[in-house]
């Protein structure tokens, strides 16, 4: 793999190479493609069928679903989407993330997620997981979205807040299907919870502020 260091690098990682001012597409190992435009520092997946991204930034970074997508993570110790700050997943495709830690990794920032069909199974901890290190961190929004969970753990665990409005969301955890530190709030959405396993849990749904 060769860097050009003296071209921008924009902390974003389709398994192991950098994306820079230099080399702003990236081929999916089994086909598609990642292209980034740092005008609006959207990273487009068009049918990318390959391994995990790590995305780390001080702005909004737009992650834009076309057509079908699939990350699969190297090892269970990998993310499929690893990323630090805001991140808003959107667009008019699917994306299926596979044999990962976590699905979806934010160490810092909040998470959206818009109009796409998300599918993610076979991860080793959460499915989603949003932390924080400062406030105004760590709240995971969804809306217009189809998620499928199947989790050998929980669902989503958001370190603030969680969010669900007009979407689809079926999960199916060992453990919690939604977690959050302060609220939850479902607004004209469909949910489907099915948590009957071997690991039994007391609550499906668990915000130490409110639920509403």
């Amino acid at each position: 793999l060769s860097i050009n260091v003296s071209a921008e690098d924009y902390d974003i990682t389709v398994y192991n190479e950098h994306i820079t001012a230099d080399n702003l597409e990236i081929m999916g190992a089994n086909g598609g493609k990642a292209t980034f435009d740092p005008a609006t520092m959207t990273l487009t997946l068009d049918n990318y069928d390959g391994n995990e991204l790590d995305i780390y930034s001080e702005s909004l970074i737009t992650l834009n679903i076309i057509g079908e997508n699939k990350i699969v993570s190297t090892n269970e110790y990998n993310s499929s989407i690893d990323t630090s700050g805001d991140l808003l997943i959107t667009g008019t495709g699917s994306l299926l993330l596979q044999d990962s830690s976590c699905g979806i990794y934010n160490f810092y920032g909040n998470l959206y997620i818009e109009n796409i069909t998300l599918t993610i199974k076979d991860n080793k901890f959460g499915a989603i997981e949003v932390s924080k290190t400062e406030d105004g961190q760590g709240t995971v929004v969804i809306t217009d979205a189809t998620i499928n969970i199947d989790s050998t753990r929980s669902g989503i665990e958001a370190k603030e807040n969680l969010y669900i409005t007009n979407s689809t969301l079926n999960i199916k955890a060992k453990q919690e299907a939604f977690i959050a530190d302060k609220e939850i709030m479902i607004m004209d959405s469909n949910i489907t919870i099915d948590n009957t396993n071997e690991e039994e849990v007391s609550n499906c749904i668990e915000a130490f502020e409110d639920v509403k």
